[in-house]
């Protein structure tokens, strides 16, 4: 199954990342390139004398540098330093970084899940006492630009990568429901796992967010699989049994461990534009809706009011695939075939 997993147990070559993402701060990645010092390896051939020569280079500065250096040893030796991800944000991250990433991502609501509403930064902003919506902006992005340094990303491989080992583990693909199991992982140190995910998965390439799952396939590859599945969707233009539509990818991306089926469920369950049914059926909604309303009148066979037609296509359909009243409601008024009977209530017209 393609991935894109990034991790290795081979020894980083530290002295080669450049100055500009190594995980320095700031003002000493600025000092530094003005001095032309663009590798860390030129970095460690500077005496401290030598760098608080450089203009703007203080003694905070200079522990920048030294706390750097420090850590890196822990890379270079492809040691894991931290018990858990709350302590390595701790370590690379500043009060305020820490407060809008864990409100941006929800990491201590134990309640809630990708697909949810976040937290708008003006909502966030108006906690920190009236702080404007860019700076919570601005204080966003270094922060996970900080998760993305080269430093950062080594030393947080060990924990990445026993998360990514149990996605791949379920072929590849992890659901939020399923993520319910990994509460109380130590890894985690306190936060929910949804959150954390979401977040690992805006700076790092191993772990992807597609719709409301986790994976760590390729998006080019899943996109290869629903790329094909509306082919075949469309081409039907109708209700399409899942083992027609294993059968059209069968062989679009490598499955040594025989996890399509798992691959292939997941993307058909979770996709906002597919909607499947109980007995393994799946459809577009602007055609397939029509087809399962007309097949409810066809069994139950009388008129029916609108909230009970509804109940009765959802007991049809997948728990994502289910629709509201409304939704239902539009769709019976675009069906010639419909008739109203009263103000609530519909039925099939007879055959002419």
């Amino acid at each position: 199954m393609e991935s894109t997993l990034t991790t290795t147990t081979e020894t980083p070559m530290v002295d080669q990342w450049l100055v500009e993402n190594a995980g320095l701060s700031p003002r000493v990645v600025h000092c530094l390139e003005h001095a032309g010092v663009k590798t860390v390896g030129e970095l460690r051939n500077w005496s401290d004398d030598q760098l608080l020569r450089l203009r703007h280079f203080g003694t905070t500065s200079l522990e920048n540098v030294k706390w750097f250096f420090r850590l890196s040893k822990h890379a270079e030796a492809n040691r894991a330093p931290f018990a858990h991800f709350h302590a390595l944000m701790a370590e690379f991250l500043n009060k305020q970084e820490i407060f809008v990433l864990e409100q941006r991502f929800h990491l201590r609501d134990p309640l809630f899940r990708p697909h949810m509403r976040r937290k708008t930064l003006q909502e966030i902003a108006d906690v920190m006492g009236g702080m404007t919506r860019e700076r919570v902006r601005q204080i966003e992005e270094e922060g996970i630009k900080t998760l993305r340094s080269s430093l950062c990303r080594q030393l947080t491989m060990p924990i990445e990568l026993q998360w990514v080992n149990q996605i791949q583990q379920r072929g590849g693909v992890i659901t939020s429901a399923e993520l319910t199991e990994w509460n109380g992982d130590a890894k985690l140190g306190g936060y929910q796992p949804w959150g954390t995910l979401l977040l690992l998965s805006q700076a790092t390439e191993s772990i992807h967010f597609h719709f409301d799952y986790f994976s760590t396939i390729t998006p080019k590859a899943l996109g290869r699989i629903e790329a094909r599945v509306f082919e075949v969707l469309q081409q039907a233009k109708g209700l399409v049994h899942f083992d027609q539509l294993k059968q059209a990818v069968t062989g679009l991306i490598d499955d040594p461990q025989g996890h399509l089926v798992r691959v292939l469920t997941v993307i058909l369950n979770h996709h906002p534009d597919i909607c499947g049914t109980t007995d393994g059926r799946y459809f577009q909604p602007e055609v397939g809706t029509q087809l399962v309303i007309r097949d409810v009148f066809a069994a139950i066979n009388k008129p029916l009011h609108f909230r009970e037609l509804t109940d009765f296509y959802n007991e049809r359909m997948l728990p994502n695939s289910q629709r509201r009243t409304g939704f239902i409601l539009r769709t019976l008024n675009l069906m010639p075939e419909i008739q109203r009977v009263n103000r609530a209530v519909y039925e099939l017209r007879p055959a002419s």
